[in-house]
C-alpha cells in the first residue's frame, strides 16, 4: 500500500529549528475531517478511566493488562513508558484499545533489576515522564518487521545499558527513567516551549543516531509524547550523527504492507530498507506513524 501517495498532499513541513546538535522540522496535517474519539493513556489516567496492571500475581515481562474504562478509543503509543507494578515497561508498538474493554498489551522492560511490586502503587502502572530513545524504537520496529520479536527484550536491555554508559551514570535497577533523571541533560525546557508553540502533528527529527519522522493524529498527542521524548532525543544528540533525511518528501513514495495488529487498528510496516510502523483507525485515518532508516 502506497499510503502517502494520496495523503501526502495534506502534509505541510515547517521551518527547521536547531537546538544544539538536535534539528527539528515541524509537520502539520491539513485535514478537512480529522479523526475523532481517540484519547491517550495519560489523559485517561488523570481521569481515573484506565487501569494497567500485571497479567497475574506472578507477572509476565512481555505483557501487561490494560483496561479502557472510557467510552473513547484508547491509543497506546510506541515507546511511551508505564511505571510501577513489578518493573517499568515501555509500550512495544502503537495500538488502539476499544471503549470499555481490556487487552493484553505487548511491552518491553526498561528496569531489568527489579521484579517486585512498587510500594507507591503496588498493583498498577502509572503514567511516566519519559519515553524510549529513537534507537530503541528503531531497533524494535526493525525486529517486528523482520519477525524477530523474541530478540526485542534483550536489545532493549542492551540499549538501556548504552544510555547509562553514554552519560556515565548508573541505576541499581537498570531503570531507564532513573538514568535520564541522573544524566546531565539540562537544555530541554526551550524545546518543550517550542513544542507547545508549534502545535504540530509531528516532526522530522535529525541529529540523533538514526533520523526519523514521527506523526500523530492530533497535535495534543504530539505535544504530550514529544515532551516525554525530549530527554531521549537530547541523549542521542550528544553523539551528533551527520545522517539526515535528505528529503522528507521521500515519505510520499514509501510502500507499506500489512502487519500484525493487537487492538482495533490497522497496522502497516514499510517495504524495502526503511523501517517503522504505522497504525490507522478501522476507517483508514492516520493515528500514529514512526518511520526512518537504520542505514
Amino acid at each position: 500500500m502506497q499510503l502517502f501517495k494520496e495523503a501526502y498532499a495534506s502534509l505541510e513541513f515547517g521551518e527547521l529549528q536547531e537546538f544544539g546538535n538536535l534539528r527539528l522540522t515541524p509537520i502539520f496535517i491539513n485535514e478537512a475531517m480529522p479523526p475523532e474519539g481517540f484519547v491517550g493513556f495519560d489523559e485517561l489516567f488523570d481521569q481515573g478511566l484506565v487501569d494497567a496492571s500485571e497479567l497475574s500475581e506472578s507477572g509476565v515481562v512481555g505483557r501487561i493488562s490494560v483496561t479502557n474504562k472510557s467510552d473513547s478509543y484508547l491509543v497506546l503509543l510506541d515507546g511511551e513508558a508505564l511505571v510501577g507494578a513489578k518493573q517499568n515497561r515501555i509500550v512495544e508498538r502503537s495500538m488502539v484499545i476499544g471503549p470499555q474493554s481490556s487487552l493484553s498489551v505487548p511491552v518491553n522492560c526498561v528496569e531489568r533489576g527489579r521484579w517486585s511490586y512498587d510500594r507507591r502503587a503496588p498493583a498498577s502502572f502509572r503514567k511516566a515522564d519519559f519515553a524510549a530513545t529513537p534507537s530503541m524504537k528503531m531497533s524494535k520496529a526493525t525486529m517486528i518487521k523482520n519477525k524477530l520479536d523474541h530478540s526485542i527484550q534483550s536489545e532493549m536491555w542492551a540499549s538501556v545499558d548504552r544510555v547509562a554508559a553514554s552519560h556515565d551514570v548508573s541505576s541499581r535497577s537498570d531503570n531507564l527513567g532513573e538514568i535520564f533523571d541522573k544524566s546531565d541533560i539540562v537544555d530541554q525546557y526551550d524545546i518543550e516551549v517550542y513544542l507547545e508553540k508549534m502545535n504540530a502533528h509531528g516532526f522530522v527529527v535529525e541529529g540523533v543516531k538514526h533520523p526519523f519522522i514521527e506523526l500523530f493524529c492530533y497535535p495534543r498527542f504530539c505535544i504530550s509524547y514529544c515532551k516525554k521524548a525530549v530527554r531521549s532525543w537530547l541523549s542521542e544528540s550528544r553523539l551528533a550523527s551527520e545522517l539526515r533525511i535528505s528529503k522528507p518528501e521521500e515519505l510520499r513514495t514509501v510502500n507499506w504492507e500489512l502487519s500484525e495488529a493487537f487492538g482495533l487498528e490497522n497496522a502497516w510496516v514499510p517495504k524495502g530498507d526503511s523501517t517503522g510502523r504505522l497504525i490507522q483507525s478501522k476507517s483508514g485515518q492516520l493515528i500514529h506513524m514512526f518511520w526512518g532508516s537504520m542505514v
